[in-house]
């Protein structure tokens, strides 16, 4: 029996690699993010043997509203290809049954904020210093950035430049044909 674990891209997100490739992650938990989400998953990954691993990032609309972030159509879809293949292809290493399911064509952060505001979205453009400042000095609990601050502060470096981690997506690109497919679009 063949177990499929849906983990998340903040299972190794803290930024002490400098490439999540499509392998185990090694038995150092803080690899994970502080949080505690972050770290269950981290742990849930240890937990088997032999389990497949799917490294989920951030999901959003569908392939119709032209989502840029992996739309939840093309997630859910790649899960259920890459699961019934690895049942059935039993000769892949436990070594070789990590995938990244996040979207392996991504764009620059400017280009994202232009992609907002094509979308008709009205918003005030300030530096990374500013915007991080404004999330650790909140008090404002409803804000649901605050939970992520961790996660923002360790994203910007001392000079205020985003740092986005960088995830292996050629092994998970290889063994599913909808995100090859996803170059197309």
């Amino acid at each position: 029996m063949q177990f499929h674990f849906i983990s998340s891209a903040a299972s190794a997100c803290s930024g002490l690699l400098p490439i999540v490739k499509e392998e185990p992650l090694l038995r150092k938990a803080e690899i994970a993010l502080a949080q505690g989400y972050e770290k269950s998953k981290y742990v849930g990954e240890h937990l088997y043997a032999s389990v497949n691993i799917y490294h989920v990032g951030q999901i959003s609309g569908d392939t119709q509203n032209n989502v840029n972030w992996i739309s939840d159509d093309v997630c859910s879809a790649s899960l259920v290809d890459l699961a019934l293949k690895s049942s059935f292809q039993i000769s892949i290493p436990t070594t070789e049954r990590v995938y990244h399911l996040l979207n392996p064509y991504v764009i620059t952060y400017d280009n994202y904020l232009n992609l907002l505001r094509e979308a008709d979205l009205n918003f005030d453009t300030v530096s990374p210093k500013i915007f991080i400042n404004a999330i650790l000095t909140t008090i404002d609990t409803t804000n649901l950035l605050v939970k992520l601050s961790s996660f923002f502060e360790q994203s910007f470096n001392k000079n205020g430049i985003l740092e986005l981690l960088k995830y292996e997506t050629v092994k998970t690109v290889e063994r599913c044909e909808i995100f090859k497919k996803l170059s197309t679009n």
